[in-house]
C-alpha cells in the first residue's frame, strides 16, 4: 500500500482504526462499570505511562520483558530516551523474533518518525499513515499505541489508538469510507494498511460509551483474539487441517508481463492457485491480476496560452490516460462450460478507493500443488482475498460475464482535465487526474470453475489476456473577452492493445495427507491416506519398506488408506526409502519420503 493512499485527518484516521480493528466483536462494549480483568498477558519493554496504559494495565497481566522470549505479545515503551534509530533497529531485532512467532508486537507513546524508524529496523518499508491538521504526513503525529501482528507470509496488519475524544465511529461518513469501505448496512468493512487487507466485523458502541476505556477494551479483545488467530494460522500449515487457507497451503504459480512503451512503464502481474475439488470433481482457478501502470514520461502540458495574431493559442496537455482495458478469456472457446464464479472489483463511480476481494472455499477433499512442490491434499480448503487500491477520478466498469460466461473483464476511465481560471483568451487548464499521469495499480481477481472432464482434455491449459490503453490530448477553452466561445477539446491521442497467453497449472489429481513418514529403529507399520482421480498403483524403493496395497480403481471423494511398514533396521545407520503412488496413466504421481532411524 503506497504511503500517499491515507487522506483522513487525525484523530478521525484513529478512531476509525480502532473501530476496525475490534474483530468479531458485536454489541456494546462494555466499557462502563467494573473493569473485567482478561486473561491477556503481555511482555512489557520499558516503563508504560498514560492514561491509557493505565486502563490497559487494569485488564491485562505485564511482565518484563526477557529479551528472548516469544510467547505473548510484547509492548514497548521508552517515554525517557523515546525511539531512536540506533534503539530502534535493536529493539526491532528482539520483536522481530516475536513477530515471526505469530504474537503482537506494540508501540506506546510513539509518532511518525519512531514507527518509521522502528520498521526500518524490521527491514519493512516505512508506514506513513499518521496525518497532522493539514492533512500532510506529521512526523510528529503521535499515537498512544501503535500496533501490529503478523498474519502469514509478508502481509502484516497494524492497529493505531488514540485516547482523545473524537467519537469512536467518525460522524464524517465520507471520511470514513477511506478505511471501511462498503454498502450502508453492509456487516464488514475492510482495514486497509501497507501489504495487508484484514477484514473485520464493526461493532455496536452505546451513545453514552466512555471513550478512552472503550478503545483499550477493544485493544484487548483484538488482542487477545490473536492467540485464536494464531492457532488458526499454525493448523492452517498442515494439509490435515479440516479447512485450511490455500494461500498458506498451496504453491502460487506467478508470470510477470512486461508492455512498457517509450514513456510508459506497464507491467502486469499474474498471481495463479489452482486445485480440485474431488467431491464435485471440478477444477477451480483463483486468478490476481496486479498492475503497476505509469505514464508519466509521456505527460506534457503547457499550461499559458497565447496570442499570436490572428491566432489564439490555448494550454494543452497530452499523455494523459484516459482509460485501461484488462481482458482475459478461456484459452479454447468453452461457451457456457468454464463460468466465473467470483469476480472483484464491482463498478465504482465518485469513489476515492475501490476493494478487490471475496472469499470462496470447498469443503470434502480438495488437491492442490503444495508448498513442497508436491500434490498435497486437505478435508477443505478457504480463500479470501481483499485488497485496496486508490481510484480518485476514475470510473471502475466491471464487464465480467458480459457476453459471455468465461470473461473476466474490466475498464478503469479516468475524468478529462477540467477547466481552470479563465483569461481573456482562454481558459487554464487543470492537471490531469494524477492517477491518469502517475502510477495506478489496479488489480482485477476471479475464479474460473471447470469440469474435470473438460480440462482433462487438453494436454497444456492457458487463458488469453489482453491489455490496452488509450492516453489523449486535451486544449483549452477559448475566450473573447473572458467569455467561452469555444468549448474545451478532449481527445484520444494514441493507444495500444496488446494481447498474451498466460499458462494455467492443472491441479494434481492424485495427492496425499502427508509427504513424509518416519520410523523407529524396531520398525512398525503406518497408515497414508490418499484420493486419486485416476486408476493408481504403489511402489517402494526399498525392500525393507513395503507397501501393503499395491493398484487399485479411481477413489473419487473417498480416501483410500494406504499401510506401510518398514523392517526392523539392523543396518547400523538411519535409512531412507520412496514410496511411489502413481496413475497408471501416467499422468500423475505422488511421492512418500521415508525415514528409518538406526535407534
Amino acid at each position: 500500500m503506497k504511503n500517499g493512499y491515507f487522506k483522513i485527518r487525525m484523530p478521525a484516521l484513529l478512531a476509525a482504526l480502532a473501530v476496525t480493528a475490534a474483530l468479531a466483536v458485536s454489541g456494546g462494549c462494555g466499557g462502563s462499570g467494573e473493569t473485567k480483568r482478561s486473561s491477556l498477558q503481555a511482555y512489557v519493554y520499558g516503563e508504560l505511562h498514560g492514561e491509557m496504559a493505565q486502563a490497559l494495565g487494569e485488564q491485562v497481566d505485564f511482565s518484563e520483558y526477557n529479551g528472548t522470549s516469544a510467547d505473548r505479545m510484547l509492548i514497548i515503551s521508552l517515554p525517557n530516551t523515546g525511539l531512536t534509530n540506533n534503539a530502534a533497529g535493536a529493539i526491532a531485532a528482539q520483536a522481530k523474533a516475536v513477530l515471526e512467532a505469530g504474537q503482537i508486537v506494540a508501540l506506546e507513546h510513539v509518532n511518525q518518525t519512531e514507527i518509521n524508524s522502528f520498521m526500518n529496523g524490521l527491514g519493512m518499508e516505512e508506514l506513513n499513515i499518521l496525518r497532522g491538521p493539514d492533512e500532510n504526513n506529521d512526523p510528529d503525529e503521535a499515537v498512544e499505541i501503535f500496533a501490529m501482528e503478523r498474519r502469514g507470509g509478508n502481509n502484516f496488519f497494524f492497529v493505531a489508538m488514540n485516547d482523545d475524544s473524537e467519537p469512536l465511529i467518525s460522524a464524517d461518513r465520507e471520511e470514513r469510507e477511506y478505511i471501511i469501505d462498503g454498502p450502508e448496512n453492509d456487516e464488514n468493512g475492510t482495514v486497509s494498511v501497507k501489504t495487508s487487507i484484514v477484514s473485520a466485523d464493526k461493532p455496536e458502541y452505546p451513545a453514552d460509551e466512555e471513550i478512552q476505556n472503550g478503545r483499550v477494551d477493544e485493544f484487548v479483545k483484538w488482542a487477545a483474539g490473536g492467540e485464536e488467530r494464531l492457532a488458526a494460522l499454525k493448523a492452517g500449515a498442515s494439509a490435515n487441517s479440516a479447512e485450511s487457507d490455500l494461500k498458506e497451503l498451496a504453491e502460487a504459480n506467478v508470470w510477470d508481463i512486461n508492455c512498457s512503451e517509450t514513456g510508459q512503464t506497464f507491467t502486469i502481474r499474474y498471481t495463479v492457485y489452482s486445485c480440485h475439488s474431488f467431491n464435485d470433481n471440478l477444477d477451480y482457478f483463483l486468478v490476481s491480476q496486479s498492475a503497476q501502470l505509469n505514464p508519466s514520461a509521456r505527460w506534457k502540458r503547457t499550461q499559458e496560452g497565447h496570442v499570436r495574431w490572428p491566432h489564439i493559442y490555448e494550454p494543452k496537455q497530452e499523455g494523459h490516460m484516459r482509460r485501461y482495458i484488462f481482458s482475459n478469456e478461456w484459452g479454447e472457446n468453452p461457451g457456457n462450460a468454464v463460468p466465473l464464479v467470483k469476480h472483484a472489483p464491482a463498478n465504482a463511480n465518485k469513489s476515492s478507493s475501490v476493494t478487490s476481494g471475496f472469499s470462496w472455499s470447498a469443503s470434502g477433499s480438495v488437491g492442490f500443488a503444495g508448498l513442497s512442490g508436491t500434490g498435497s491434499l486437505s478435508s477443505g480448503v478457504s480463500f479470501s482475498t481483499s485488497q485496496t487500491f486508490t481510484i480518485d477520478d476514475c470510473t471502475v466498469n466491471n464487464n465480467c460475464g458480459g457476453g459471455k460466461a468465461y470473461l473476466a473483464e474490466w475498464r478503469y476511465v479516468f475524468a478529462d482535465p477540467a477547466n481552470g481560471t479563465a483569461h481573456f483568451y482562454w481558459s487554464e487548464l487543470k492537471d490531469a487526474p494524477l492517477l491518469a499521469r502517475s502510477n495506478f495499480q489496479p488489480v482485477n481477481q476471479w475464479i474460473w470453475v471447470v469440469p474435470h472432464d473438460f480440462s482433462d482434455k487438453w494436454a497444456s491449459l492457458n487463458f488469453r489476456s489482453g491489455f490496452g490503453w488509450v492516453n489523449g490530448k486535451s486544449e483549452g477553452q477559448i475566450n473573447c473577452f473572458g467569455i467561452k466561445t469555444y468549448d474545451a477539446v478532449h481527445k484520444d491521442w494514441q493507444w495500444n492493445n496488446r494481447n498474451f497467453w498466460v499458462p494455467l497449472k492443472k491441479p494434481p489429481m492424485l495427492v496425499a495427507d502427508k509427504s513424509q513418514m518416519d520410523f523407529t529403529k524396531n520398525g512398525e507399520s503406518k497408515t497414508l491416506t490418499f484420493v486419486s482421480a485416476r486408476e493408481w498403483k504403489a511402489e517402494s524403493s526399498q525392500s525393507w519398506c513395503n507397501v501393503q496395497e499395491k493398484s487399485g480403481a479411481a477413489t473419487g471423494s473417498q480416501g483410500i488408506v494406504l499401510h506401510i511398514t518398514a523392517d526392523t533396521n539392523a543396518a547400523g545407520a538411519n535409512r531412507e526409502a520412496v514410496v511411489t503412488l502413481k496413475s497408471t496413466d501416467g499422468k500423475e504421481n505422488c511421492k512418500l519420503k521415508i525415514f528409518q532411524s538406526q535407534y
